[in-house]
């Protein structure tokens, strides 16, 4: 009981920290990241940019995997930053994805979001993994730029290249918070896994094999100090 009341308690302090309203801020991308990106086809993937209805933006890049990968970047959508970056400067990442991906137990589609210089030594300063369904989630990414770059230095990227799948990326902002903004107090989309959730399938099974393999009668006995046994005793 405990443990379900602290697994409540945790789901609902991220589910607060992911609402978290945005202070006012300025925009470093130049123009929509879906129309930033050029339709294409190769023998490992294909690019396109489809309609959207229902969100709060019009266009997405659409990604399918034609054949597995074997790294993220072998699959990358980039758009450069046009404005400079100041070391100490409090960045945000909003985005929306959904996706799929058959050959995936979860059947969710794998990401990996990335902000880095644009050329060698190719240094990041964000980068995390993220998974996407088939319903359109929002993902947030706060954090604080370590150096500073001047304009057209830097990108903020998609790495898909992972096994055949589908992806659907749209509503993309890239952001400069006020200075003095604390990360604590931006939204940020918690970290999971897959089959995290509460009513993940495997969970039932987990719960029978527990039953089964790792629980068993226990009997105890009262004695006093001379051994002998006490009568209703309370244990």
């Amino acid at each position: 009981m405990k443990l379900a009341g602290l697994l409540m308690t945790v789901s609902l302090v991220a589910a607060a920290a992911q609402d978290k309203p945005l202070p006012p801020h300025e925009s470093l991308l130049a123009a929509d990241y879906a129309g930033g990106q050029k339709p294409s086809v190769t023998e490992k993937a294909k690019i396109e940019i489809v309609d959207v209805t229902g969100q709060s933006f019009a266009k997405a890049v659409k990604t399918t995997n034609l054949q597995p990968m074997k790294a993220f970047y072998e699959l990358q959508l980039a758009v450069v930053c046009q404005q400079p970056v100041a070391k100490s400067d409090i960045l945000h990442v909003r985005f929306y994805a959904r996706g799929v991906a058959p050959e995936d137990e979860t059947g969710e589609a794998r990401g990996h979001i990335y902000f880095q210089k644009h050329s060698p030594n190719w240094h990041k300063m964000l980068t995390s993994d993220f998974r996407a369904g088939t319903n359109w989630k929002r993902y947030d990414y706060p954090f604080v730029a370590r150096r500073d770059h001047a304009a057209g230095e830097t990108a903020l990227c998609f790495g898909l290249g992972y096994g055949k799948q589908e992806m659907e990326i749209g509503g993309v902002q890239f952001l400069r918070m006020p200075k003095g903004t604390k990360l604590r107090n931006l939204p940020r989309t918690p970290v999971t896994y897959p089959g995290s959730a509460a009513n993940a399938a495997w969970r039932r099974g987990a719960a029978e094999r527990i039953e089964q393999h790792r629980k068993g009668d226990l009997k105890v006995t009262v004695v006093d100090a001379n051994g002998k046994p006490v009568p209703d005793a309370q244990v």
